[in-house]
């Protein structure tokens, strides 16, 4: 079901064929802060992880893991945006489509690889998808050092949580107060023909201060789960059962079916319920996941999580980061060089769905084959260097100058100034293996 609000609708019309299956698309983005939960907490756990073997903040070493396992596959992406998916067919809707994300690409690479493209040149954005990425990138750099704070100092760790939690939820309430705007996306067909062009893709959807609150519900979740490691507490199977109800009733209808009360026929816009229902269903989304995931870690869900944890899943896991990035090139090649307009049903899109799946999983194959698995063994050893000074340093004894033998040179001893850093009792480091 879509929209198209540049043009009058027939509002008896409209309302005859709406198709409650097509409801849960209108709202079908929030699904990705599935994924910005699962990235705040993989963050928080890793880091916590990597703090407790160290003992102290090595930020640009950090950094450097996280770009060798993302950037080489991005950037042959973008290469093949820039050099070889003009020339790949043709038809009707070719240089409207992929023409113009060839141009972006040509055009504004590099904000890609700096991972500012959702702030720099948005309108012109290379990749629709990008926009992840670089909000996922934001968010780390940002969580890396509240991460910190938080380890180094416990006492303040809930205000500082809880105020960052406080500040992601007023900011996109607030900005949508000021701008009028809308508490999502609306997938009509102006927005979706360009929605780098839309007002409420640039300003709010694609914005890493207005995409925060699932992240940092995430990283909430590993701290807790730390806690209740440390404290060796397991879920009963009441609240097991009860969050799983929980999550179908809220995740599955009433998130995705809200939104359809804000475009029926008879609507009128009130500013006031978007600024609430904005950060509203994206906490409680938020929440939902994040609680599946501590329960699945501390008690778990039986059978499902027996199957959720099932070794099958492994290789597909491998190749969602080629899926993610090679998916928009597969629907732009199937929208530009279809001579024939078609009408949408539900078996349609399923077809299509499955089709453009099976698609990316192949291309994301070959896509692992050439450069993330070669490229996983670099990265492996330099993980294993980076881990393996960072404990030679840790293990190293201080001494201060006092205690320097006779005939040794003083200097190559450190000052008494030195204070040794307090360590935390992690329970963490079997729970997610990276």
């Amino acid at each position: 079901m879509t929209r198209n609000d540049d043009q009058d609708v027939n509002k008896i019309k409209f309302s005859d064929t709406v198709n409650l299956a097509f409801l849960y698309f209108l709202n079908g983005s929030l699904l990705v802060d599935t994924f910005f939960v699962i990235s705040g907490f993989l963050s928080a756990t890793q880091l916590l992880q990597h703090f407790n073997r160290t003992k102290k903040s090595t930020f640009l070493l950090v950094v450097l893991d996280r770009l060798v396992r993302i950037l080489p596959s991005y950037a042959l992406v973008i290469g093949f945006y820039v050099w070889l998916f003009p020339y790949l067919n043709e038809g009707p809707l070719w240089k409207a489509l992929v023409l113009r994300e060839s141009n972006r690409c040509r055009q504004n690479w590099f904000t890609n690889v700096l991972f500012v493209n959702n702030f720099v040149n948005d309108d012109q954005m290379c990749m629709l998808q990008s926009w992840f990425l670089a909000v996922d990138f934001q968010l780390f750099l940002i969580s890396f050092g509240l991460i910190y704070l938080c380890w180094k100092c416990p006492s303040v760790q809930k205000w500082l949580l809880g105020g960052c939690l406080l500040l992601s939820v007023m900011i996109p309430a607030v900005l949508i107060h000021q701008k009028n705007e809308w508490s999502f996306f609306i997938p009509s067909i102006a927005n979706l023909h360009d929605p780098t062009q839309v007002p409420h893709f640039r300003d709010l959807y694609t914005k890493s201060y207005t995409r925060a609150i699932p992240y940092i519900l995430g990283i909430i979740g590993a701290f807790y789960m730390r806690h209740l490691q440390e404290k060796q507490f397991k879920f009963s199977s009441a609240i097991n059962k009860s969050l799983i109800l929980a999550a179908v009733v809220f995740s599955a209808h009433i998130m995705f079916l809200v939104p359809f009360l804000f475009v029926a026929p008879d609507y009128e816009y009130n500013v006031w319920h978007h600024v609430f229902y904005a950060p509203i269903h994206r906490l409680i989304w938020a929440l939902l996941v994040c609680s599946v995931i501590v329960v699945h870690n501390s008690g778990g869900f039986g059978v499902l999580s027996m199957f959720l944890g099932c070794r099958m899943f492994a290789p597909l896991s491998r190749l969602c980061y080629g899926v993610y990035l090679t998916h928009v090139a597969i629907m732009l090649t199937e929208l530009g060089s279809s001579h024939t307009s078609e009408y949408i049903t539900l078996i349609s899109l399923g077809q299509g769905i499955a089709g453009d799946l099976c698609l990316s999983l192949m291309v994301s194959f070959v896509l692992n084959l050439l450069i993330e698995s070669p490229l996983d063994t670099f990265h492996k050893k330099l993980k294993r260097t980076i881990l393996s000074k960072s404990d030679a340093t840790s293990k190293m004894q201080v001494y201060p100058i006092s205690a320097a033998p006779p005939g040794l040179d003083r200097r190559l001893y450190p000052k008494p100034s030195c204070v040794e850093i307090p360590r935390f009792r992690s329970g963490s480091e079997h729970v997610i293996a990276s």
